[in-house]
Order: C-alpha cells, then structure tokens, then sequence
C-alpha cells in the first residue's frame, strides 16, 4: 500500500482496495484475466495482473525484492504467454519512473478517477521466445 496509497484520496484507498480484494481477483479471473506470481519458495514477492489482454492493471514487486530484474522477468513472460507486445497501464504518480525503466513512455497528463491519481502509459515491446521466471531469477544469484 505504501507504494500506491498515500498519494490517493480516502476514496481512492477505498476504490484501489476494493479492486485488490480476493473476491475481486476471483471475478476477474473467471472473466479470463491473468495473473503472474514471481515466489521466494511459497512468499509471493511479485505480481503482474493483466486485463482486457493487454492492460497493466496491477503490477507489484515487494519492496525488498525490487531492482532485481522481477518485474521485468514478469513482465518479459506475460508478453511471450500472451504473443502481444503492446501494453497500456494507469501508473500511480509513484510508479511512473518505473515504468519508464521498463519501456512504457506517458500517453497523457496525470489524471485523477474516482479519488485514483494515474499517468496513462502504453509500452511496445519485440516478442520473443518464453523465459521461465525460475530460470531468470537463478542466473541472478
């Protein structure tokens, strides 16, 4: 939360953990939106949620995993599960940098919905062949 949050209203807290609940995820998923975990034996240090086939609708990586290649490897198998290589997101105001790391580049202005602060982005990216998640993290150590 502290990655997103305090930058938002309190009814964008609401709206944000509302969309982040379990029963959210469940719905989503049964609609055919994927997700991708990145564990630390069974400790969920990363997660990449894509909508609509190619909207970044959450992408998280824990604070003390970060800058270790996780989320590009998430986002590297997404792109090659998925065979497409454009993808939008809303940044929150802290995550643009990041995403700028990644290869997406601002669309638009920062906007606000419903108490939700976001910078709309869009990256391109070449598709290549899959690359195990396991596989990138053990040629890291």
């Amino acid at each position: 939360m502290e990655a997103v949050a305090p930058l938002y209203s309190a009814e964008g807290t609401r709206v944000f953990l509302d969309y982040a609940s379990v029963a959210a995820w469940r719905e989503r998923h049964e609609r055919g939106q994927r997700t991708w975990l990145a564990l630390d034996q069974s400790r969920m240090i990363g997660v990449l949620h894509i909508r609509d086939g190619n909207h970044v609708s959450m992408f998280f990586v824990d604070t003390a995993h970060q800058r270790h290649g996780i989320g590009r490897c998430l986002l590297r198998h997404a792109i090659a599960e998925l065979g497409v290589g454009e993808f939008t997101v809303n940044s929150s105001p802290n995550s643009v940098a990041g995403y700028e790391k990644l290869g997406f580049a601002a669309t638009g202005p920062e906007e606000e919905k419903f108490g939700i602060r976001f910078t709309p982005m869009k990256g391109i990216f070449r598709i290549g062949p899959k690359q195990s998640l396991e596989a990138r993290l053990s040629t890291e150590q």
